[in-house]
């Protein structure tokens, strides 16, 4: 068992009462409620969830956010629309808190929830009414068009009846995301002590972060299917990609958001040639502060200039950031399935099944005042010799 997961089942767990259930139709119907979404789901998820909190919002309610853990809940941290209820548990991996003997909080109780007691202070706080849990359904583009299209209008789609005429003419725009990502002093000051204290970092060094693979399916991660002679092994683009970089300006550092697990030829660190690991130069043990996982890669972000990486949580939290260019990459799937449109985004699509994904009803280039900055490349695997020409003028 890994030592943090031991050193929190420690924690003191207690029955709750259960509030009322909800679905984010009925919060429509309700006044003055306190409601808590619970969102066991991934990063990325997060996200694409803050584009549509607006509609939610506009009710006299007051809307919360939890789930298992802290690591990604605490990205909606000083936001006004949903706020974020912590459980103080910061273990980053927990199966939803089934290894706690705990699974999403017992929800499947009809009566009783278990709660950490750091859980139940804040539930008490807020006087929470109501509990909302919400599938955030993985449709592929397989259900409809535009402009219900990705996986976060999906979920419109089932409370558009609601909406109001202006509010449907807005679903022909990019969505706003509510997500505060304003400088926070004492997290970015913490961050760049950190780069400096662990890695070559000073005023003139460019960064550069790599997210070359998820959590969810392995078919979308960068350098993993397909291979060839010129990328004989796994993860060799990344690779290649790191050299031109460095050709280019030798004061870049490399960051990749790669699990502790991964070692040896499968992990992109090499100190030599100034590339870390995110865990490495952030994690609790080295930082010394529990500060969520969504904060620190957010204080990250604000420094960093170009990102690069997979359809995963890193890419969509670097649509948020205006200051970095962002290119993902789509060996698998198709950008309008997930993230909003965004200027500072090029999606780059390889594989072989392009012309399959391209065709279905979630898929498209341009609808509306819709525009995703997308590429084509031939080869089913993505070389860093189509991603470099659209980074350089960063480095």
């Amino acid at each position: 068992m890994r030592k943090k997961i031991a050193d929190e089942l420690a924690i003191r767990w207690l029955v709750h009462p259960r509030p009322a259930s909800c679905s984010t139709k009925d919060i429509f119907a309700l006044q003055d409620a306190n409601i808590v979404v619970y969102f066991a789901h991934g990063l990325g998820d997060f996200v694409m969830f803050g584009n549509i909190v607006q509609f939610l919002a506009r009710t006299k309610n007051k809307l919360h956010i939890t789930r298992v853990g802290d690591h990604y809940v605490g990205i909606y941290d000083r936001c006004d629309l949903l706020r974020p209820v912590y459980s103080g548990i910061t273990a980053s991996h927990t199966h939803d808190g089934a290894e706690f003997g705990k699974p999403d909080f017992n929800l499947a109780h009809p009566t009783d929830l278990r709660v950490t007691s750091e859980l139940q202070k804040n539930l008490e706080d807020i006087k929470c009414t109501h509990i909302c849990v919400e599938n955030f359904f993985e449709h592929r583009g397989s259900r409809h068009r535009p402009p219900f299209h990705s996986k976060s209008r999906d979920l419109i789609y089932h409370f558009r009846d609601k909406l109001t005429p202006q509010e449907l003419a807005s679903l022909d725009q990019p969505l706003p995301n509510v997500i505060n990502t304003s400088p926070h002093p004492f997290i970015d000051d913490m961050v760049e002590r950190r780069l400096r204290a662990v890695t070559p970092y000073n005023k003139d060094t460019r960064i550069v972060v790599i997210s070359r693979y998820g959590a969810t399916s392995c078919e979308k991660n960068w350098g993993h299917k397909y291979r060839c002679r010129e990328f004989p092994k796994e993860g060799d683009e990344a690779r290649q990609f790191i050299k031109l970089c460095r050709d280019k300006n030798k004061n870049t550092l490399f960051v990749t958001m790669e699990d502790s697990s991964v070692t040896g030829i499968n992990s992109l660190v090499d100190h030599a040639h100034n590339v870390f690991s995110f865990g490495e130069v952030f994690s609790p043990g080295s930082a010394g502060v529990l500060i969520p996982y969504a904060m620190l890669l957010m204080a990250l972000f604000r420094k960093t200039d170009v990102h690069v990486g997979c359809p995963t949580g890193p890419a969509g939290v670097a649509t948020l950031f205006d200051n970095l260019q962002n290119v993902i990459l789509w060996v698998d799937m198709f950008p309008s399935w997930f993230f909003e449109p965004t200027a500072n985004t090029i999606n780059i699509l390889g594989g072989t099944n392009i012309t399959t994904r391209k065709s279905r009803p979630g898929s498209f280039a341009e609808y509306g005042k819709m525009a995703y900055n997308n590429v084509y490349t031939a080869a089913p695997h993505i070389s860093p010799n189509v991603i470099f020409p659209l980074i350089e003028h960063r480095l």
